[in-house]
């Protein structure tokens, strides 16, 4: 039997798509998820990473291209989240079918992505100064960020990574036609929780807002959010119970 929903997921920045390795396992058996990758990241290691978020929206854009046959839905954590944005709207510009819904999870809406106050870039920083920022994140295992052979495969990465992020400018365009729901963790101290809100700019159809207990990383911490996903998706389908 095919999936009823299949539902393609973008992982942070510096992240891969082993972020979203249990999620089949966990969710029901009619949603197939489907962990989009990097450049550069993971089980893409050694090809160039991007350092533009409409590139890496493009990219992911062109290998969806032949695969959105039936209902699906876009997942996207902190930078992911952007990212989703910007493929959403690529595939819109491609006459393709748009998801049923787009999840945007621990992130800035791309209108105050990066605001110019937010301080030096990241990306600027010396290796030592960025390590530790990294590691005042809590995204990255410690393990990996005291292995020194590790961290010179791993710096250039985070640094494309931390670019595109710094780089991006919000391009106005009518909004998305599909809804939005924009998710946060309790707790999460990277940015003010109520420029959530201003998610719902973004599209012209429906719009919320929810939140989740396990702070900027709370998709690591899954049980809940999964929970809620599963519940989420029937109703977007509208499956009965």
């Amino acid at each position: 039997m095919p999936p009823a929903l299949r539902v393609y997921c973008v992982p942070h920045a510096i992240g891969s798509a082993s972020l979203y390795g249990e999620w089949s396992d966990r969710l029901p058996s009619w949603v197939r998820v489907v962990p989009l990758e990097y450049p550069g990241h993971g089980r893409r290691f050694g090809q160039p990473p991007l350092t533009a978020i409409g590139e890496i929206a493009c990219v992911f854009a062109r290998e969806l291209a032949a695969d959105l046959d039936g209902p699906y839905a876009l997942f996207g954590h902190s930078m992911g989240a952007l990212v989703t944005f910007e493929l959403a709207r690529e595939l819109r510009q491609q006459r393709a079918p748009l998801p049923v819904k787009l999840y945007a999870a621990a992130s800035r809406p791309p209108v105050v992505f990066w605001p110019p106050n937010r301080g030096q870039y990241l990306s600027a920083l010396s290796d030592s100064a960025l390590l530790s920022r990294l590691n005042s994140f809590g995204g990255t295992p410690s393990e990996l960020l005291h292995n020194a052979e590790l961290m010179d495969l791993m710096l250039p990465i985070a640094r494309a990574d931390l670019t595109a992020c710094e780089e991006y400018l919000y391009r106005p365009a009518p909004p998305l036609s599909c809804p939005i729901t924009a998710l946060g963790g309790v707790g999460d101290v990277t940015f003010d929780q109520s420029e959530l809100t201003r998610w719902g700019e973004m599209t012209s159809a429906t719009f919320e807002v929810v939140a989740m207990p396990g702070g900027h990383f709370f998709v690591r911490t899954a049980a809940a959010l999964l929970s809620w996903l599963a519940e989420d998706f029937r109703r977007v389908l509208g499956f009965s119970r």
